[in-house]
């Protein structure tokens, strides 16, 4: 009998407004207070995303995404799109 495994990607939020902004949808943090519905909802869904992963390369997969490594002085870091801007975080 084989059983099936579920792992989840940890997600290390390292600003605690994004973290507040994923987990109850709004923030007192000013930079991010003025997000439009529609960027906070598609920000908690990407990170969604993220959290289900199982390995790096399936976020391959999500094309909306639009995953890329980065190189020369952003090498190590990983960018994947939230709306039409980029994100870019080191992901492990």
């Amino acid at each position: 009998m084989q059983v099936w495994e579920y792992h989840i990607m940890n997600i290390d939020f390292k600003d605690k407004a994004l973290e507040e902004l994923y987990t109850s949808g709004r923030t007192k943090d000013h930079k991010y207070s003025k997000l439009a519905p529609d960027v906070i909802k598609r920000y908690a869904k990407v990170v969604n995303f993220l959290r289900s992963a199982r390995r790096l390369e399936d976020l391959f997969l999500i094309k909306s995404l639009h995953y890329e490594k980065k190189e020369g002085d952003l090498n190590g870091v990983d960018a994947v799109w939230i709306t039409n801007v980029t994100v870019q975080a080191p992901l492990l």
